[in-house]
């Protein structure tokens, strides 16, 4: 049932690791032929999205830039979360 829910989840959800308990913002669209799924902790979400904007912004992407963006990116196995429900 929960991976049921998870598969139905789009970009901009939340949800929760089974693991650890912290919680994630999905930044894109799960597939269902994937296991896996990006995500950003919601404590970093604010730099993550200063960041997301300046990229928008520049007319190249500098390295540094794309190096800092994608530390703030995870890969989540989709059997390792479920929906966050506060």
């Amino acid at each position: 049932m929960v991976k049921q829910k998870i598969r139905n989840m789009k970009c901009g959800d939340l949800v929760e690791s089974l693991w650890t308990g912290e919680v994630f913002q999905i930044i894109e669209n799960i597939n269902i032929k994937n296991d896996t799924v990006l995500a950003v902790n919601i404590k970093y979400l604010g730099n993550y999205s200063v960041l997301i904007k300046a990229l928008n912004n520049l007319p190249d992407i500098t390295d540094e830039l794309a190096i800092k963006i994608h530390n703030y990116e995870v890969e989540l196995k989709i059997s390792d979360i479920k929906p966050y429900e506060p």
